[in-house]
């Protein structure tokens, strides 16, 4: 049986929440403690998630990697020659159709492995 090691996109390889902020010109940023940061810029859930579900595939293509994304794969990559993983597959929650083409394109260009 294939033995497979999952690696979150969002805020752990992708920078969602500085991408988010800068698309909507937010400038006095606070710290984010929970998922429906929206709530802190007065949006309320229906209209923060809109807020997410309408974004192109631009957006999701030319998000920034975290500033630990390559290390992190690379030390992950280095651990499963040691381990007995077969691969490292990644995860995200799609909420649109843009989101997930937007997403594949960003993994493309920046793990092309």
């Amino acid at each position: 049986m294939e033995k497979i090691l999952y690696v979150d996109l969002d805020g752990v390889l992708v920078n969602f929440i500085e991408g988010w902020m800068d698309h909507y010109s937010i400038q006095d940023r606070k710290t984010v403690t929970k998922w429906n940061f929206g709530e802190d810029y007065g949006l309320n859930r229906k209209d923060f998630y809109k807020s997410i579900t309408s974004l192109p595939i631009s957006f999701w293509s030319n998000l920034n990697p975290t500033h630990w994304a390559f290390e992190l794969l690379r030390n992950l990559n280095q651990a499963m020659d040691s381990s007995s993983y077969d691969k490292i597959m990644f995860l995200s929650h799609s909420v649109s159709e843009d989101c997930r083409i937007g997403k594949q394109l960003w993994v493309n260009k920046h793990f092309p492995q």
